[in-house]
């Protein structure tokens, strides 16, 4: 990449200044603020400049510096006083000549930077520093200079001329300006891609460039500069954007390998010999808003078959396609070729056989004649023909991709085969080909077919689908993006992190970590794969101890969570760990060690109390038992074994605590003694209690009542008439068994209850062809009613239901019954029969028959005029709505339906509307395939100018004043009138300033334009026309209405003198002024005024009563002069107070 830079510095001094020292003869001196930190003696002998001075003044200077591919600097230069590039070193900073050839530099990876500073030791204001990245300091003659980086907006001109090492160029998005020849002649140059923020670009750029093969000019280009590639022989590839909108002279002047070029669509001007000499060139499509081609824009194109001319071109310049040695096909696509101007010679020396074709339906314009000898008949010095036809292609998806005839043509003869090629853009595939009704023509392509009508094909492109696939680790979920999406489409990804756990990063393919937040939205480019990572919250654990004791790891301390945490107490002497507690002093757990899994913050807190010599055990037997042992005092922590016996009949359940708490079940049961406690044992009855129930529908026969232990016992279950038995649960719902009978073993107390379900009858559907059935359950308990629905294929109907027998059951659909058992029902349908009519007008013949058709039978509508004036329109149905253009019409019967044939006259009426402020012409009836010429014209006086024709729609139809198209059917255009603008500017001679103008204004709106006047000068008045030689106003300000008969270039003139509060002076000059429709006397009191035309006739004579008299009247537009006579001469017979006739402008 290379690019240019327009700098200032700021001048750091340095602690041991010297003087500059003395530089050759005729050579400018130093800048004044220039000092060294070697003395002169060091510069005499070390530095030895040119004998000649360059022609570049101080104080500005070149400085390049040098950067590696990393961006560091390698060493810095400087253009001499002499123009020339020097080598500063930075040992002992003597200078080397470089190159001689000003702006060209050896190392590809650098940047040109442009250093000026016109006040030395000035400070870089904040002004300077819009778009700063980064300082860099710069070495010059001794002496360090700050610079400043900014963003690169300009490459200088010639800046890269004639470098021998430059092998690709891409001007970045930010530069606006590429200088004059600023890669002109680089050898080695190879691809240039232009990008989309340059405004100004210069003349051959890249002229001379012969390795130059490829150039991408990308969207926001508007303009490509004379000579630009002019002269690159290897080019042979040019992508431009459809933001270009004119070609400058020689643009691609003798580009020999040039074989084609994608032209931009909204090119307007190509200009004098921009293609001059491109011997290669086989083909070139000029846009159809191209308006100018200049001359010899295409002289010597040798290898150039055919060429349209579009209809909006309106002048083609002299000699255009000279030399074109194989041109044979010109194709004009001109209604009316008057509304365009030709230069002279236009196809001289193309081939012998080269003809012009003109569109169908025009060719009486072309004045072709009548009758069949149409030999000698010319156009443009080419012999004319007719019968061709214009085809064109669009796109359905603008910035999706483009469309061209492959062939190089779009306008063909009759039959003619013609090729459009769809070319999708990146992120897009072509789909298929349409027609102006969206109707599919082909998905082929390229798509080939025979030019027989005028025809616009689509190329339909739809945008690729690419796979978001989406992933998180097992910590999270993914919650949105995952699947396809369209390319180019803005999609949100996001992910949600488990209980516990928090989002990380995302990852690519390959592992990479990704600066993407959560959620991330990006434009899709192509198939992503992202994962979701997360990582644990972190939660604090405070360990603490209480008095008597401590914990091992105390204090707070930050684990991850759903880790592992052990708290491990230690008593002091003569005390015991008794539990651990919260941070609200709630009871955890005894076990010492404590282990527990992280959740959340966690306070943990370790509890004493103090050993007793001896711990009392109490034990209680309650009811049915007795206590055998255990019962006594014991030491701190000795081994108690407890033990109970049950009395006969019954057995022992569990011991408890003083609080009724389940201690344990086992019997014996042995502990550790550390403190007091009270344990009870419990004791139940030696057999089980076993009922039975049965719910609704049945019963149940089985022996309830107490049962021993491990004895066995059955029930079983009988079902009501028309239920069957289900399953076994307990009162609680709990499911037992399905077994019925049901046997088990007596070992605990339980309630058991039978479930009964009713049976279901099975209706078995049965559906001949033609159709299916479907019911409203799988199956029905006796007496309910069941509804079963038939539902016939296309084409055919339902007709009734049967039994399996074949006997009639209903022929209702849907057919509801009540199912009293097993049955099966069959449907059947038959194949539908329409009545399909045929009518039409007085005259036409109808060929068909009506009568009755068989669904899918072929039928054909076909009807004949028996008139000549008649011809065929359409087919219709009943509502009047379309259902074919063919006659014959052919179709498969599906529906009743009655088609009438509407045939139409020859004769179409053509009605026009005009739109606010213009009239239109040449509405009225038209034999059909005729063209009709129809004319607007803006209302005179009134502002308004032509814009467009529009249809009833409101589309647009054409700009073209007259407009002429052949009449198809009957047609409704309306002519569209724009407010005329005016851009009004002005100006002020020396003495003051002005305001207002400098903008366009539309007719009929007021504009104000004031002057101020200098300190010392006063407004003197507003002069106008050539020169600015008329006065049309003193007024100030002066507000007047715009029209097309306003001045629009005004200058507000001043004198010395003391002004008045508005700047201006009470002047006793005599004047006459005309605005508004009012004439105004100033300083003509006292006088009788004559007002006649510039050629004598007098208009008018006023006698004002003051010195500033309006007087309303209305003067047509032109020159008048006014004589002033006074009505009492001076005493003693002076001079006149005037002594000249003036003038006065009505516009």
């Amino acid at each position: 990449m290379v690019s240019c830079l327009c700098l200032c510095c700021t001048v750091h001094a340095e602690e041991k200044l010297y003087p500059m020292p003395p530089l050759p003869s005729g050579w400018p001196n130093w800048p004044t603020n220039w000092t060294t930190p070697r003395d002169n003696s060091f510069y005499n002998e070390q530095m030895r400049w040119p004998k000649e001075p360059g022609s570049k003044p101080f104080p500005e200077q070149w400085v390049i510096a040098l950067r590696d591919k990393y961006g560091a600097p390698v060493w810095p230069t400087v253009i001499g006083p002499d123009g020339l590039i020097y080598k500063l070193d930075n040992t002992n900073y003597t200078a080397s000549l470089v190159e001689e050839n000003r702006y060209s530099i050896k190392s590809k990876n650098s940047f040109l930077i442009r250093l000026v500073w016109p006040n030395l030791g000035a400070e870089v204001g904040d002004n300077d520093l819009n778009g700063r990245t980064d300082d860099a300091d710069v070495q010059l003659c001794g002496k360090e200079y700050r610079t400043v980086n900014y963003t690169v907006t300009e490459i200088c001109p010639g800046a890269f001329r004639d470098n021998p090492t430059i092998q690709s160029a891409e001007i970045p998005e930010t530069v606006v300006t590429v200088g004059d020849s600023a890669f002109y002649g680089c050898p080695s140059l190879t691809s240039a891609t232009i990008s989309y923020g340059i405004k100004n670009f210069g003349s051959s750029v890249f002229q001379g460039c012969t390795s130059l093969k490829s150039v991408t000019i990308m969207s926001g280009v508007t303009a490509i500069g004379d000579k630009a590639f002019s002269m690159c022989s290897s080019l042979d590839s040019v992508s431009m954007s459809n933001t270009v909108t004119s070609l400058g002279k020689m643009a691609f002047f003798d580009c020999k390998a040039l074989t084609s070029i994608y032209i931009s669509e909204n090119l307007e001007t190509i200009g004098d010999e921009t293609f001059s000499g491109c011997a290669s060139l086989r083909s070139v499509v000029i846009p159809n808003n191209t308006h100018t081609i200049e001359k010899e824009a295409f002289a010597g194109c040798t290898s150039l078959t055919s060429v349209v001319l579009p209809r909006n071109v309106t002048k083609i310049g002299h000699g255009a396609f000279w030399g074109c040695r194989q041109l044979k096909d010109v194709y004009a696509e001109w209604p009316d070729p008057s509304t365009a101007t030709f230069g002279n010679q236009i196809f001289l020396n193309v081939s012998e056989y080269a003809e012009v074709y003109m569109p169908e339906g025009f060719e009486r314009y072309y004045g072709w004649p009548g009758h069949c000898n149409t030999a000698g008949v010319e156009f443009l010095g080419l012999p004319l023909t007719n019968g061709y036809h214009i085809v064109s292609s669009d796109v359905n998806l603008k910035g999706a991709g483009y469309s061209v005839a492959s062939s190089g043509q779009d306008s063909l003869k009759h039959g003619a085969e013609v090729s459009v090629e769809a070319f999708p853009y990146t992120g897009f595939h072509f789909e298929k080909w349409t027609n102006t009704r969206s109707e599919l023509l082909s998905t082929d392509n390229p798509y080939t077919f025979p030019a027989v009508i005028n025809h616009k094909v689509t190329a339909n492109f739809v945008a690729n689908e690419h796979l978001v696939s989406l992933s998180a680790d097992p910590h999270g979920s993914i919650t949105s993006g995952n699947g396809s999406h369209d390319y180019g489409k803005l999609i949100e990804i996001s992910a949600a992190p488990s209980e516990g756990y928090h989002f990380l990063k995302w990852t690519n393919a390959m592992g990479d970590s990704l600066p993407m937040g959560n959620p991330y939205r990006f434009i899709i480019k192509g198939d992503t794969a992202f994962q979701a990572h997360f990582a644990p919250n972190s939660y604090k654990i405070s360990l603490s101890a209480k008095e008597n004791g401590r914990v091992e790891d105390a204090g707070d301390t930050y684990h991850d969570y759903d880790t592992r945490v052990e708290a491990r107490a230690t008593a002091n002497t003569g005390f015991y760990f008794e539990k651990w507690t919260d941070e609200y002093g709630g009871t955890i757990s005894t076990s010492n060690p404590y282990t527990f899994i992280v959740k959340g913050s966690t306070v943990v807190q370790a509890c004493f109390a103090e050993e007793i010599d001896s711990m009392k055990v109490s034990l209680s037997a309650g009811l049915h038992g007795s206590i055998e042992s255990g019962a006594g005092t014991y030491p701190y922590k000795a081994a108690a074994r407890i033990e109970a016996f049950p009395d006969e009949g019954f057995r022992f359940l569990r011991w408890t605590d003083a609080n009724g708490s389940t201690v344990s079940t086992s019997n014996p049961y042995t502990f550790d003694v550390t403190r007091d406690v009270f344990f009870q044992a419990h004791f139940a009855q030696g057999n089980f209690n076993i009922s039975f129930s049965a719910g609704a529908n049945g019963r149940v026969e089985a022996v309830g009542g107490d049962y021993k232990y491990d004895e066995e016992v059955k029930a079983e279950a009988f079902p009501d008439p028309h239920y069957h038995f289900e399953k076994w649960t307990t009162v609680g719902g709990t499911f037992l068994s399905a077994d019925n009978p049901y046997r088990f073993r007596a070992v605990d107390d339980r309630s058991v209850v039978a479930h009964f379900a009713i049976d279901l009858l099975q209706v078995d559907l049965l559906a001949n062809k033609n159709g299916s059935i479907r019911s409203d359950a799988n199956g029905y308990p006796k007496g309910t009613a069941a509804e079963i629905t038939a539902t016939p294929d296309i084409g055919y109907h339902f007709v009734k239901w049967t039994d399996a027998q074949g006997n009639l059951l209903s022929d209702s659909n849907p057919y509801s019954f009540i199912v009293t058992g097993d049955t099966a029902v069959q449907a059947h349908f038959a194949i539908n029969s329409y009545d399909i009519r045929f009518s039409a007008g007085e005259d036409v013949t109808i060929k068909s028959v009506s009568g009755t058709y068989i669904h899918g039978t072929e039928v054909t509508a076909e009807a004949s005029a028996d008139k000549a004036f008649l011809y065929f329109i359409k087919w219709t149905n009943a509502s009047g709505e379309l259902i074919s253009k063919d006659n014959p019409y052919t179709f498969a019967a599906t529906e009743n339906i009655a088609l009438n044939a509407y045939f139409s006259s020859n004769a179409h009426q053509v009605a026009l509307t005009a739109g606010q402020g213009g009239t239109v012409s040449g509405g009225g009836r038209y034999e059909y395939n005729t063209i009709a010429k129809i004319e607007a014209a803006p209302i005179a006086g009134g502002g308004y100018h032509f814009v467009k024709w529009t249809n009833a729609k409101g589309d647009s139809l054409s700009a073209n004043n007259p407009y002429m198209f052949v009449v198809k059917s009957d047609t409704a255009v309306q002519a569209l009138f724009a407010l005329d603008t005016y851009f009004v500017t002005a100006e002020s001679a020396a003495g003051g300033h002005v305001t207002g103008g400098g903008w366009l204004y539309d007719h009929g709106v007021q504009a104000k334009l004031t002057a101020v006047a200098d300190p010392g000068y006063r407004f003197t008045g507003w002069m106008v026309g050539d020169g600015f030689n008329t006065l049309v106003s003193i007024a100030n300000p002066y507000v007047f209405t715009v029209t097309q008969l306003s001045f629009t270039a005004y200058q507000a003139r001043f004198e010395r003198g003391n002004g008045n509060a508005d700047g201006g002076i009470q002047s006793t000059e005599a004047r006459v002024l005309y605005t508004g429709g009012v004439l105004r006397l100033v300083n003509l009191s006292g006088c009788s005024v004559i007002v006649s035309t510039i050629s004598g006739q007098k208009i008018l004579s006023l006698r004002p009563g003051s010195d500033d008299e309006p007087y309303p009247v209305a003067l047509p537009a032109g020159v008048y002069v006014f004589t002033p006579i006074p009505i009492n001469l001076p005493a003693g017979g002076g001079l006149l107070p005037f002594r000249e006739i003036g003038k006065f402008v009505v516009r």
